[in-house]
């Protein structure tokens, strides 16, 4: 799910998630600050197990690790 400073609510797609599944947020690059933003957001609608992923999709992708894309 896409984050900006400003969003305040979760979309229905992530807020019928169980709450207490762990879910992994990260930015586009390592330096990006919105993970930490979106991490404090689902934590505010009752997540509670939240991830970041330190240096993003960036190093991950780096890392040659498994990637899944879907429709959405």
């Amino acid at each position: 799910m896409p984050y900006a400073a400003r969003e305040t609510r979760i979309p229905a797609s992530v807020s019928g998630l169980p709450k207490d599944k762990a879910l992994l947020v990260y930015c586009e690059g390592g330096e990006c600050q919105s993970s930490q933003g979106l991490a404090k957001l689902l934590a505010g609608a009752g997540f509670t197990d939240i991830r970041i992923l330190a240096g993003g999709w960036e190093d991950w992708t780096r890392a040659g690790l498994p990637v899944e894309r879907g429709d959405g």
